[in-house]
């Protein structure tokens, strides 16, 4: 499996492929979120990243209260969720070099915006993500692995 970090100025590197976005492409300084040559990255795990989320939550309820007289319902946040997808799939198409690079936050705040919304949508939900991840993860690397042995690839 191949990995891809993208680079400072839009290049990527990686399984031997490297790309330039075209010059009004590129970001107007570093990307704050790109994983450093060294790998010296802060570690949270996801209890602070859930409580932290929860904050932020938190004081969306209170802004929507004050300005709108009501808060967001978990479907609402669900909508909310989709729209962050879709910045990220313009920004991923803009990474690749398929389409311009909107205007705004970069990869790395919309990954992360993303990933808000999943813990915050787990929360309201009463999912426990965590080990449901865990128990995700195990049953595709066993279903993986079986057809891996099956020999039912390409």
């Amino acid at each position: 499996m191949s990995t891809h970090t993208v680079a400072p100025h839009g290049t990527r590197e990686g399984d031997d492929s490297t790309f330039v976005l075209g010059e009004r492409d590129k970001p107007t300084g570093p990307d704050p979120y790109i994983i450093p040559p060294d790998d010296r990255r802060p570690t949270v795990d996801l209890s602070e990243i859930t409580r932290r989320a929860m904050r932020v939550h938190g004081l969306y309820d209170e802004l929507n209260r004050a300005r709108h007289g009501r808060t967001w319902q978990p479907h609402d946040f669900v909508l909310g969720f989709v729209g962050d997808v879709g910045d990220l799939a313009k920004l991923t198409q803009a990474a690749d070099g398929v389409r311009p690079a909107p205007p705004g936050n970069g990869l790395g705040h919309e990954l992360a915006d993303c990933l808000w919304s999943v813990v915050v949508i787990a929360e309201l939900y009463g999912i426990d993500l965590e080990a449901a991840f865990t128990t995700t993860m195990r049953q595709l690397e066993e279903s993986i692995t079986s057809d891996l042995g099956k020999g039912t690839t390409r």
